[in-house]
Order: C-alpha cells, then sequence, then structure tokens
C-alpha cells in the first residue's frame, strides 16, 4: 500500500512539474520593430519566440526595406553573468545594425541590455540607427510567459 501511496504522489508532483512548464521551451515572445524617424511609420517588424534554456541564443534578422541595411536581434538565456539577490538566471537583448546578413554582425549602431529572469515582466532595448541618409528607431522588445500584450 505504501507503494502505491508512493507512485501516486510521485505521478501527482511529476504531472504539476510538467503543467507549469508547458510553454518550455518557447516561453517568451519577442518583436522586433523598425521606425523610420522622418515618417514616424514603422517599416519592418518580426514576432518571435526564442528558444529557452541554458546558454541558448536565438539570433534574427530584419531587412530595413529601401536600404542595403538589415537589424541583427539576439536573444541570449544564461546563468553566467548577472547574479541577483534571488538567482543567476538571465537573459540578454542586443540590437545591430549591419549590412551582412551573417549571424555574427559586425555592427556599426548597436545596443545591450541584460536583466534577470525572476520575476522577469518585460524588457526592451532601443537603439537610434542611421544608414547613410536615413535615421531608424529599432526596439526590440521580450515578454515573460504570464505576459500578455494590453487589449487595444
Amino acid at each position: 500500500m505504501k507503494v502505491l501511496a508512493i507512485i501516486v504522489v510521485m505521478f501527482f508532483a511529476v504531472t504539476a512539474t510538467a503543467q507549469d512548464n508547458s510553454c518550455f521551451p518557447y516561453c517568451y515572445s519577442c518583436r522586433v520593430m523598425v521606425i523610420d524617424v522622418k515618417s514616424k511609420g514603422m517599416v519592418a517588424e518580426l514576432h518571435f519566440k526564442p528558444l529557452t534554456g541554458e546558454e541558448e541564443l536565438t539570433h534574427k534578422v530584419v531587412k530595413i526595406p529601401g536600404t542595403s541595411f538589415n537589424v541583427h536581434a539576439t536573444v541570449f538565456f544564461t546563468d553566467e553573468s548577472l547574479v541577483s539577490n534571488v538567482g543567476y538566471d538571465s537573459i540578454k537583448l542586443a540590437l545591430t545594425l549591419a549590412r551582412n546578413t551573417a549571424r555574427e554582425p559586425t555592427g556599426m549602431n548597436n545596443a545591450l541590455a541584460e536583466v534577470t529572469l525572476y520575476n522577469f515582466d518585460t524588457a526592451r532595448v532601443i537603439a537610434p540607427m542611421h544608414t547613410g541618409k536615413r535615421s531608424f528607431l529599432s526596439m526590440l522588445e521580450c515578454r515573460g510567459p504570464e505576459v500578455k500584450e494590453a487589449e487595444k
């Protein structure tokens, strides 16, 4: 009887854990936006779900229409660079402007941010980018698993 009770308890523990991580490995949602400063209009947008896990890197490239430039957005989960009072896990966000589409761009304009994952809600990194005659504002915004976009 004890064995049956232990098996039942273990089953419910495993089921509860699986339900808590039901979104894994794509628990976060991110969005890249590129806005033309002069027209104040959005010229490019990309929604994606980065791969969640220790040392996982997701890299996306967004072409800026009418130019030879690309915005590179990178999301990186780690447990080795930003320690908080409650843990080691963090998320790094990076934006880079480059002419190439290589996975590791050599950027002219860039911005970086890092936030801890404990009670993670929303993080955004913003970078002004200049492509010669035109200026853009690029943004990378990531939201945690429980965050829903505000209704319009």
